[in-house]
């Protein structure tokens, strides 16, 4: 039987590039956004014609995919369920800025099939939302949850970041503890990321970042206190209630199969990733994909299973590729273990919060081919 795809809709528009956004986006023209949504429609009846697999998660990133408005939105869904075989219990996920939240927005995605949101809070701090460069304030981030509670949305994503400039642990605990009194079946918790060519960059010498010792004891303090909630730390970055984990980023830590569709967008499919240049035009003008190799081996697998709470297990590696842990690997793992830094039990390796914190550089060790024998 065919496995499951998942299915990647990308919406680059936004009415303003938040102050730490690097990612690809675009002003939202109405003369543009019509011929991109023609392109984008064609673009996924051509890759559901082609691909005939079914599709058990879908997700529409951005950008701001709230800022086309619950019509275009349930109607781009409609062209989603209608090219690929969109299954019943399907995870289908909208990304939601709560500036564009209203009542009638959310009955109109949820009656449209939505039934999973991830809400841009990022900091329940209003002095925080400013330096961000948000156009929203905290008390529109709680209305615009609860609207979506009362519209029947029981499976709802909150962003929170950390490290952020100018703020403090006690804020962002703040910011976690009134999250937490919200409820929400899944928390995405990263910390900010200095980019260059970022307007928070631009203006990084007058504001003041967090220390190395500041950020790890705010990691630490977020993270006992979801977990102390009742939240499962299931990856670096982010918490889960029981089972609402997020299926669709699943995918990509296990190195399962997805299609991504708009400029920027990522695929992995068939064993070969590839992916739209990051050219709004030339998506609508002539679509085309960059091959980017063969992926899903063992050292990208590695890589990205031990980002998730599950670790990395012995037996899945030696089903899928016939290898096993090498002495040196059981060594270097009992050494991390000795730190605190990881668990190793049954053959798993997992990180522990410590751990996580400091992840990249303990994957690194673990990404050495001499680090695993043939069986």
């Amino acid at each position: 039987m065919t496995k499951p795809i998942g299915v990647y809709v990308h919406i680059p528009f936004c009415r303003k590039r938040c102050a730490y956004c690097d990612f690809y986006t675009a002003m939202c023209v109405d003369s543009v956004k019509e011929e991109y949504i023609k392109s984008l429609k064609n673009e996924i009846n051509r890759w559901g014609g082609a691909l005939s697999r079914p599709a058990d998660t879908v997700y529409f990133g951005g950008g701001t995919p709230s800022i086309l408005g619950a019509d275009l939105l349930s109607d781009l869904l409609k062209v989603v369920k209608s090219s690929f075989f969109v299954t019943e219990n399907a995870e289908i996920t909208l990304e939601v800025n709560p500036e564009d939240a209203t009542e009638e927005f959310f009955l109109k995605v949820k009656k449209a099939g939505f039934n999973r949101l991830s809400l841009g809070f990022q900091s329940l701090d209003d002095d925080t939302l400013k330096i961000l460069g948000r156009r929203h304030n905290s008390e529109k981030s709680i209305e615009a949850f609860n609207m979506a509670r009362k519209a029947g949305f029981d499976n709802i994503s909150v962003d929170l970041m950390l490290s952020l400039p100018d703020s403090s642990v006690e804020s962002s605990v703040l910011s976690a503890q009134k999250i937490i009194s919200l409820f929400p079946e899944h928390i995405s918790c990263y910390m900010l990321i200095l980019e260059e060519k970022t307007a928070l960059y631009a203006k990084r010498d007058k504001l003041h970042f967090p220390s190395e010792e500041a950020i790890e004891q705010e990691y630490l303090k977020i993270s006992k206190l979801f977990c102390d909630a009742g939240y499962s730390h299931y990856e670096i970055s982010n918490f889960a209630k029981s089972d609402k984990m997020s299926k669709h980023n699943l995918k990509y830590w296990r190195t399962q199969e997805y299609i991504g569709i708009g400029p920027s967008a990522y695929s992995f499919v068939d064993g070969e990733r590839f992916h739209y240049e990051n050219d709004l035009k030339g998506f609508i003008n002539s679509p085309k994909t960059v091959n980017d190799g063969e992926g899903g081996d063992l050292l990208e697998y590695v890589m990205l299973t031990l980002r998730l709470k599950e670790g990395l297990d012995e037996e899945k590696i030696k089903l899928r590729f016939s290898k096993r842990f090498s002495e040196k690997l059981k060594k270097t793992a009992e050494k991390f273990r000795e730190n605190g830094f990881l668990t190793l039990e049954n053959g798993v390796i997992s990180f522990t919060s410590k751990g996580m914190l400091v992840s990249n550089s303990l994957i690194t060790e673990f990404m050495e081919e001499n680090m695993y024998e043939d069986l």
